[in-house]
């Protein structure tokens, strides 16, 4: 039987897990946004894995997610003497 909504998404089970390859897999077709959606208890697959498996490679991978890594800022350039 399907969910009405979904209340442990795919995204959800894998955080549960710490199976930070399954998210990378699902990250090549689903959006960022996919990797936020909130479970029936109003938590985020970041949630679910800080809270189960603790893996923390897959909670940085999340949070990546949410927040991307900024690129390198260059060193200051330095004053013509």
């Amino acid at each position: 039987m399907l969910q009405d909504e979904p209340l442990f998404s795919l995204v959800h089970a894998a955080a549960f897990n710490g199976q930070e390859k399954v998210l990378r897999y699902l990250r090549k077709y689903f959006p960022p946004s996919f990797f936020q959606e909130l479970d029936a208890a109003g938590n985020n697959a970041l949630h679910t894995v800080l809270e189960s498996s603790r893996d923390m490679d897959t909670a940085l991978f999340l949070l990546e997610q949410v927040h991307p890594p900024s690129p390198a800022t260059p060193p200051p350039a330095t004053p013509p003497p």
